[in-house]
């Protein structure tokens, strides 16, 4: 049987602001399932994003850096082989001497997953709207984690990729010169051979250095 009392015609109004709705809701991942861009990040003209969905967007940028820090890792190791070769041969005509595309995407996707991980942080700065628990807080710092070790193997294979592009640079340097003393001289077998020295000393120098 229903009851009516004068009180229940004056029930306080549900607040509106989302600050102060729990962003951590069974709707709210209903609804964040159905929003798969990861470029609409918070901000101050926008309403925040709940953990939930920070979390999964993470997550998601994680594995596509992964993925592309594999794949530029091979294109490393390829262009340092035929640098290698070119030493060998005289060649490096197909050695890719600009900056690899994969270089640029995950550069944006770096800065991307930073942006999420810094969201992240505010909404745990935020108590009264997301119930903070230790175990978000650890989840904040492994994502932490996860990107410092990202950079640190991305500056790694950037580092190589260069000392490659290097190496073949100065392979080209010494090969004109080598021509220009043949086209002078007539015979540059022994001044090449003082030019292979010299490269192959320098690529011992620039090795100890990597390692």
């Amino acid at each position: 049987m229903n009851r009516t009392t004068g009180a229940t015609s004056t029930a306080l109004p549900m607040p509106s602001s989302p600050s102060l709705q729990p962003l951590i809701s069974q709707q709210q991942d209903a609804d964040d399932e159905n929003d798969g861009d990861l470029s609409v990040l918070p901000s101050s003209q926008s309403s925040p994003l709940s953990w939930d969905h920070l979390r999964r967007q993470a997550r998601q940028v994680e594995n596509e850096i992964e993925l592309k820090l594999a794949s530029l890792s091979k294109l490393g190791a390829s262009v340092a082989s035929r640098s290698n070769g070119s030493l060998n041969n005289g060649n490096n005509d197909s050695l890719p001497m600009g900056k690899p595309s994969q270089e640029l995407e995950i550069e944006e996707l770096l800065k991307k997953l930073n942006s999420v991980i810094t969201s992240m942080g505010e909404v745990l700065e935020r108590p009264s709207a997301t119930p903070t628990n230790p175990s978000m807080i650890h989840m904040l710092e492994r994502h932490k984690d996860i990107m410092y070790d990202y950079n640190k193997e991305f500056r790694r294979v950037k580092t190589n990729m260069k000392a490659a592009r290097d190496k073949a640079n100065l392979m080209d340097q010494v090969q004109d010169e080598i021509r220009m003393y043949n086209t002078s001289n007539g015979d540059g077998s022994d001044y090449y051979l003082s030019e292979r020295n010299r490269i192959e000393g320098t690529h011992r120098m620039t090795d100890m250095i990597l390692e």
